[in-house]
């Protein structure tokens, strides 16, 4: 049975450790990409630290199987971020100075970093975002229904009018799944570190969910 609960001190490692696993679109990148930590911290920091309260675990018998992380204050977060930022982009450079040009980790590195620089001025358009993410060994269908409901019981309890979330998928697939579980895709962008990692066309697809009455307020208490 899966269940939901607020991060403890000792889950970020759990959560870094499923970051890591399903990098790569659902499964671990087959190189290691430079300047991993800052990068992690890049992506998970904000939801570990200035975020945690809306934040929990997806947990199976005591284990750690996934997360939902929830930001509700767009201008914190964003210059959060952008404060940090830089120190990736900085390792990243770096590095070009001393690997190969063709070395995978760096060239994960530099599309992330330009990926970033594109899309800095994306949509936005609820006030609440949700980051979700499963351990592979998971089924999506109890998890995704838990995970989506707390969002929506955050929304609930802050009076907006629902979230949105952002999926990377090869061009043509999971966009009808994902309006027919969660709501309307409202933007699509290239994503060009995916599209170089499977050698084919990836977008990153927003998707906004409308938070009806909240259904169970206690897994957002």
């Amino acid at each position: 049975m899966l269940t939901l609960r607020r991060l403890a001190p000792d889950d970020d490692a759990a959560v870094h450790r499923i970051f890591r696993a399903t990098l790569g679109l659902g499964s671990p990148l087959p190189f290691e990409p430079v300047a991993f930590d800052l990068y992690s911290r890049l992506c998970l920091g904000w939801y570990l630290g200035p975020g945690r309260a809306r934040a929990r675990a997806v947990v199976a018998e005591d284990r750690v199987v996934g997360y939902v992380l929830v930001g509700a204050e767009p201008r914190g977060q964003r210059r959060w971020t952008a404060s940090r930022a830089g120190a990736y982009a900085a390792a990243v450079a770096t590095a070009s100075l001393t690997r190969p040009r063709h070395d995978p980790g760096l060239t994960f590195g530099r599309l992330r970093v330009r990926d970033g620089w594109v899309n800095r001025n994306g949509p936005a358009p609820m006030p609440v975002h949700a980051h979700m993410n499963l351990d592979p060994s998971v089924r999506i269908t109890e998890a995704g229904r838990l995970m989506r409901e707390h969002v929506d019981d955050v929304c609930w309890l802050l009076g907006a009018p629902g979230w949105y979330g952002e999926v990377n998928a090869p061009v043509g697939r999971r966009a009808r799944a994902l309006e027919r579980v969660v709501g309307p895709v409202v933007h699509r962008a290239p994503n060009l570190t995916y599209s170089w990692l499977l050698g084919r066309p990836v977008e990153r697809l927003t998707v906004v969910r409308f938070a009806g009455r909240a259904s169970a307020i206690k897994t957002a208490s």
